[in-house]
């Protein structure tokens, strides 16, 4: 179906983190196992719109992402917001690649929360 993909991981922080994976992906599937939160955002249904399962104590919530996915054309100077497939911030002396944005969804990008994703092409 996909012809190639890239996994990582990245350390939420509650605002935007860019993820830089050489490729603007179609398809990205999410897992935050620290808040238990899986995601899904597909390039289709357009920038921001996304589908998350949020555990959420004795329920189970499945909601939209608010300020979700977007992709990324890169060619900005690194920052700390800015970090490669295995999370590593991208130093200001760098360009960074192209990739998908991390909004400040706060189930999905929750400070300190692990997030393990798979971009596909």
């Amino acid at each position: 179906m996909f012809n190639s993909h890239v996994h990582g991981n990245v350390t939420g922080t509650g605002t935007a983190l860019f993820c830089c994976i050489g490729f603007e992906p179609s398809h990205i599937e999410f897992y935050n196992s620290d808040g238990l939160v899986v995601a899904k955002w597909s390039a289709i249904a357009g920038a921001l719109v996304g589908v998350k399962v949020a555990d959420a104590g004795a329920a189970t919530n499945v909601a939209a992402m608010v300020a979700g996915i977007t992709t990324y054309a890169g060619g900005d100077a690194g920052s700390a917001a800015h970090v490669d497939r295995l999370g590593t911030a991208i130093a200001a002396t760098a360009t960074t690649v192209s990739g998908f944005q991390i909004g400040t969804d706060a189930d999905l990008n929750a400070a300190a929360q692990e997030i393990f994703y798979c971009a596909f092409r």
